[in-house]
């Protein structure tokens, strides 16, 4: 069995755990036990290790890595909580932090399972029509279990954070242009966007999710066109982002790129690109957006992120358009709150633009951010904060942002 490139999930020369691990089968399904004596490979590991990799290679439907506290609590130590234990399988490889699961004092070990899912745990079928598209990887059902010490295990909450999983394609006929992969997000009852960058290696392709959750993942090509796109400025950008199930058309031929985007249509946008659906977000107090709203758990989780905000008075009018200066502060924001190499605002970079002093005191950080980050770069040496943004703009910037933060191509 061939097994992925997981280099693209390893900074450095890992530490290979091959001679101190146990298996069983069980079926169809590997068991693999990580062996105490583990904990002591990783203390003698050479300095600066901070990856730990479990190739597998075996024909299996269901991968069951389990690794004890003492090997757990081991990387965290040798690490300073910095490192990670990927597992790689021929379905896939799975990145997993070990600051991502908290074992306390209580905890007996961390279980990782990477998995091709069945009917059974998410419905592909609905999925394919609901894209129209075909399968080109996956499903594949990634999880990180906490187990206690009674044995009972439960799915770990990433808590913000993204952990980063490979799903082998193959030579399918698929990239960033046309391709995108889905979360089954069992609470809703559908499949939602996750981020995604596509490699090529030896091996062949392969997908790299950036993970909100536990779940199935399926990597789906439905490539998108639409009618008043030919020839338009936007066209690559806002096709990328619809096979990647982040934007929608106003209707199936169409677009609308010039039109503005509402409120709550860059909401939408916002938290489908990020990968945020699956997050299960409080109500929002606002009395102008019914419950039952199209846009109204997207809205919700916005706000609950710290991502967007009201205009005032119990009031988010997701119908107004949004103005440029609210959708460059909501991206630079965005930004920030995701993390990574992002700079420290320096709002001396808007000098460069002749109608700086139009951008509003409460903007200024933020529009800064997304300038330095290349997300904004202006027209004709203007940001142009009061003008309305367009739908295509929108699709354009939350593409560069994605790409900035390293989510997707």
């Amino acid at each position: 069995m061939t097994l992925p490139d997981a280099g693209s999930l390893i900074t450095g020369r890992p530490q290979v755990w091959q001679e101190t691990v146990a298996q069983s089968r069980n079926g169809s399904e590997l068991t693999v036990q990580v062996l105490q004596e583990t904990a002591d490979r990783v203390k003698s590991a050479d300095p600066g290790t901070t990856a730990f990799l479990i190739p597998l290679q075996a024909d299996a439907a269901t991968f069951d890595v389990h690794i004890p506290a003492s090997v757990w609590q081991a990387v965290a130590d040798k690490t300073g909580g910095a490192g990670v234990v990927v597992i790689q399988t021929p379905l896939g490889a799975y990145r997993v932090p070990v600051g991502a699961v908290d074992l306390g004092s209580g905890g007996k070990e961390v279980q990782v399972t990477v998995g091709r899912a069945d009917s059974s745990a998410a419905p592909l079928q609905a999925l394919l029509d609901q894209t129209g598209g075909t399968l080109a990887g996956g499903p594949v059902d990634f999880a990180v279990r906490r187990v206690d010490g009674g044995g009972s295990p439960a799915v770990v909450d990433y808590g913000g954070r993204y952990l980063r999983g490979l799903i082998s394609l193959g030579q399918a006929d698929a990239g960033p242009g046309d391709t995108g992969v889905f979360l089954y997000d069992a609470n809703r009852g559908g499949w939602v966007p996750a981020p995604v960058r596509f490699l090529a290696t030896a091996q062949g392709k392969e997908a790299l999710v950036a993970q909100p959750a536990a779940g199935v993942y399926a990597v789906i090509r439905h490539p998108k066109t639409f009618d008043d796109l030919q020839g338009h400025w936007a066209g690559d950008q806002v096709a990328k982002m619809a096979a990647q199930g982040v934007i929608a058309g106003v209707d199936e031929r169409h677009f609308a790129p010039d039109a503005p985007v509402t409120r709550g249509q860059f909401a939408v946008m916002l938290v489908r690109a990020l990968g945020l659906e699956t997050v299960r977000a409080n109500r929002a107090p606002f009395a102008d957006v019914p419950a039952d709203a199209w846009d109204r758990h997207e809205i919700d989780v916005a706000v609950q992120e710290g991502l967007m905000s009201g205009i005032g008075d119990g009031r988010f009018a997701d119908g107004d358009p949004m103005t440029r200066e609210q959708m460059m502060a909501v991206l630079g924001r965005a930004m920030r709150i995701v993390g990574g190499s992002v700079p420290a605002a320096d709002p001396g970079v808007l000098s460069r633009f002749a109608d700086r002093s139009a951008v509003s005191d409460w903007a200024g950080g933020d529009v800064a951010v997304a300038v330095q980050t290349g997300v904004v770069v202006g027209s004709d040496g203007r940001l142009d904060p009061g003008r309305a943004a367009s739908r295509a703009e929108a699709a354009t910037m939350l593409g560069k942002m994605l790409a900035f933060l390293g989510l997707a191509d």
